[in-house]
């Protein structure tokens, strides 16, 4: 019986020196790569012309209030009513440029507004200059 079991051992022993030498060879697990420190979000809105910007949200607020005009003076409103129309309409489109696409907005206005200001100051003293030469 002891011959039996140290066959059996052995036959098992066997097995398993087969079944490790034809398994795939084991390979040791990498440490993953430290992750890249994620970029900043790309915020070109940060343009650095406050006052351009103010001047603009105040526009953008200036046509709100007309655009809330019109419809209240369309819509046949009292003076007072056209009026509390006028202020809800300001503050709504004011507001409104806070955030979001109307904050990219604003930011894009305010870089045409700057650019065209450069402009018209260019054409302005191109525009000096050859009067004077005159």
């Amino acid at each position: 019986m002891l011959e039996q079991q140290l066959r059996a051992e052995v036959e098992a022993e066997g097995w398993r020196n087969l079944r490790q030498h034809l398994a795939h060879p084991v390979i040791a697990p990498t440490a993953p790569d430290a992750p890249a420190a994620p970029l900043p979000p790309k915020r070109e809105w940060r343009f650095g012309a406050a006052m351009v910007k103010g001047i603009v949200r105040s526009g953008v607020g200036a046509a709100g209030a007309y655009l809330a005009f019109l419809a209240a003076a369309d819509s046949g409103l009292g003076e007072f009513e056209i009026w509390l129309a006028v202020i809800a309409g300001f503050i709504v489109s004011l507001s409104l440029t806070a955030f979001g696409i109307g904050r990219q907005l604003v930011h894009a206005l305010a870089r045409m507004a700057a650019w065209g200001l450069v402009i018209a100051l260019g054409v302005g003293a191109v525009y000096l200059v050859s009067q004077m030469a005159a």
